[in-house]
């Protein structure tokens, strides 16, 4: 049987299978629900119960630009809500951390009653996936099944009874479901294209069926990438598009997309099929390819006004990229394109025993209770007039004004309280030990004799339903020996009291030059970390590796990590030159790599002789150039890990030019770039 009249074939059983369910209908005592929440795409704006979303709403930037929210709808990739493995072999992986037992039950009411805070914060819409995602944030095998659907392409009731839960609740707060039916590496449990069609048709029967009218539908995630089955790659999969649009009941039908990989842009095909245009912007370089990349759906032939959404992207917190805190993230060069923007939240490789964080990886707490969840839901209810979650601020004196020793007065600062209930206890911290506590903001207290380093962090308690517990930044006082900030969060504040520019650094006529101690991101390891210090034979701090235990570390999440964000004129090799100081051969190497990524070219960088004074290096342990490979022009990150405690670092050279060979204390270092 050939495509056309297999697909002719299904269409005629699908037509006899709706005439005899509306025939059936009075007989059986079918009811369509009552639902409350009703979305239409009027244009480039989504209503919702006639309204536009976010109606009257202008965001005013952190430049002073205002744009325009109204019609857009904020979400986040939430796809594991109804995540079941029914793969005996690999259940253990999804186990909770105080059970020891999976439970989709569990996850899925832990789902349910999360989304009023979501809601509460401004997000109106959410993509949940009948075939979930990596439940590892990103998977290459994926021998686990979780699957709404069997492999001829009928739903399991289970998959949809907490489906339902879900949407019910949607409908019930006011939100869009934007319902994805597909996976990659998922997809391959149906057996053939006829069992894809039929759980195409089954699953937009069963959404017209119960009622929803907040449904709009993703046929797959990324479809450009993986999938088994010809109707769901990009030639063919505008196909499906066109079905569930195709599908009534009483008059009404589902709104359909597609979406494609991160940084790629749908092909006309699929641009025409579509009642919206779904982005996504995970692994793109920088926040002005999301800017182009609206721009070229709209400038393709075959759009017409619908809305853009970017429905997953995990850019702004990654540690070797910008974050929330920056002025122009993809968050926000995305509201800048009057595009809504999506976010893509899961377990980092040293976080995975860390419950509380990620929103895909499970076993997950699907409440706002990490600062990544929480940076994310506030930008949300700032851009959207939402008022947020309260943030706790400590006020203390400049941390480059502070020695250790002396008396420091601390402020505790509760912001936004007036949305929130009231508070059940305020703790202010000193190395994780609590030294004074009580029951109103502001609070104040008096820290005497602290230790070199003493890491300062505020706690408030909140009398809310969910226990919310919100903590303020680490305050770490500078010593003669200490100036870290806050480790793993941006140091704009300790780059200005230096009087150093946050920006980027600009490469100039081939070359970068970096000082160490004027990094963007500093991130501890597990048992070290860099500091900035002081040193006689330089003008300025150096970085050191601490502590000196004679530890030896690869370019991984346990070795503390020095980032600089740097723009790059050219793509193609680079030579790495590194200015460091050794005291002995048990601390005279270090790694540097580009956008997290170690090559081995530039792993083991050493020797640093003679010992006790300032060496350039450009050679790894095997005596091969260090270099480096620039994939595009443009903003990248250069990483450096510690090998051995111990290690200073001073500069860091990078050129194409393979003769170059740094004097002294090396090239002054580079202007930091500015846009034209």
């Amino acid at each position: 049987m050939n495509h056309d009249t297999r697909l002719r074939h299904t269409l005629a059983k699908t037509a006899f299978a709706v005439a005899l369910a509306v025939f059936l209908a009075p007989i059986l005592g079918a009811e369509t629900p009552e639902r409350h929440t009703h979305v239409t795409i009027e244009g480039e704006q989504f209503h919702i119960n006639g309204t536009p979303t976010y109606e009257g709403r202008m965001w005013v930037g952190p430049g002073g630009e205002e744009y325009p929210i109204e019609g857009l709808l904020m979400n986040a990739r939430l796809v594991q809500g109804v995540f079941d493995d029914l793969n005996p072999d690999t259940q253990y992986r999804w186990v909770y951390p105080d059970t020891g037992e999976w439970d989709p039950d569990r996850n899925t009411q832990g789902y349910v009653d999360a989304m009023a805070s979501w809601r509460e914060h401004g997000l109106l819409g959410f993509t949940i996936n009948m075939q979930g995602g990596s439940p590892e944030g990103y998977s290459a095998a994926q021998p686990w099944i979780n699957s709404a659907f069997r492999q001829d392409g009928s739903l399991r009731p289970a998959f949809m009874e907490r489906l339902e839960r879900i949407l019910d609740r949607a409908d019930e707060l006011g939100m869009v479901v934007i319902l994805g039916y597909f996976y990659f590496g998922q997809d391959d449990n149906l057996e053939d294209e006829d069992a894809v069609i039929r759980a195409v048709d089954n699953a937009t029967e069963w959404v017209l069926d119960k009622g929803y009218r907040n449904v709009i539908v993703e046929i797959n995630n990324e479809c450009n990438i993986r999938y088994d089955h010809e109707i769901l790659q990009p030639e063919r999969v505008h196909e499906l598009i066109e079905r569930v649009r195709e599908t009534e009941r009483d008059g009404r039908s589902l709104y359909a997309s597609t979406s494609y990989s991160g940084g790629a842009v749908p092909d006309s095909n699929v641009i025409g099929a579509s009642d919206f245009v779904l982005l996504h912007g995970n692994g793109v370089s920088h926040p002005d390819r999301i800017v182009e990349m609206s721009g070229e759906v709209r400038a393709d032939d075959a759009y017409s006004p619908m809305p853009i959404v970017n429905n997953e992207d995990d850019r702004p917190w990654r540690q070797d990229q910008f974050r929330f805190e920056d002025e122009w993230n993809n968050f926000t060069a995305s509201v800048s394109e009057y595009t809504s923007w999506g976010y893509f939240d899961f377990r980092l490789d040293h976080e995975l025993d860390e419950f509380d964080q990620g929103f895909q990886t499970v076993p997950a707490n699907w409440f706002i209770v990490s600062d990544r969840k929480r940076e994310f839901f506030d930008l949300v209810a700032e851009i959207t007039g939402y008022p947020g979650t309260p943030k706790l601020d400590l006020e203390a004196p400049s941390p480059i004004e502070t020695m250790a020793g002396q008396p420091m007065e601390v402020t505790a600062v509760l912001t936004a309280e007036e949305h929130h209930p009231a508070i059940e206890r305020i703790a202010v911290l000193v190395n994780n030990e609590i030294v004074a506590e009580g029951d109103s903001a502001p609070f104040h207290v008096e820290l005497d004799d602290l230790e070199e380093g003493a890491m300062i962090r505020g706690r408030a308690w909140l009398d809310d339903a969910d226990g919310t517990i919100i903590e303020s930044p680490h305050v770490e006082p500078l010593t003669e020996t200490h100036a870290q900030e806050t480790v793993g969060i941006r140091t704009e504040d300790y780059l200005e009291a230096l009087g150093i520019s946050a920006e980027p650094y600009a490469q100039t006529n081939g070359l970068v030059s970096i000082k160490a101690a004027h990094f963007h991101t500093i991130t501890s390891g597990d048992d070290h970390e860099w500091i900035v210090r002081s040193h006689p034979d330089t003008d300025d701090y150096v970085v050191e590796a601490i502590p000196r235990e004679q530890e030896i570390l690869g370019p991984g999440p346990q070795s503390p990590r020095l980032d600089y964000h740097v723009h790059f004129e050219e793509a193609g090799p680079h030579y790495v030159w590194v200015r460091g100081n050794a005291n002995s051969g048990d601390e005279d190497s270090v790694h540097l790599g580009l956008n997290g990524q170690a090559p081995s070219a530039t792993q083991h960088l050493y020797p640093f002789e003679p010992f006790g004074q300032w060496v350039w290096t450009n050679e790894n342990r095997e005596g091969d150039t260090a270099v480096i490979d620039v994939p595009e022009p443009g903003f990248h990150v250069v990483n450096v890990w510690m090998r051995e405690d111990g290690f200073l670092l001073d500069r860091i050279v990078l050129t194409p030019d393979s003769d170059f060979a740094p004097e002294g204390e090396g090239p002054g270092v580079s202007s930091r770039y500015t846009a034209e």
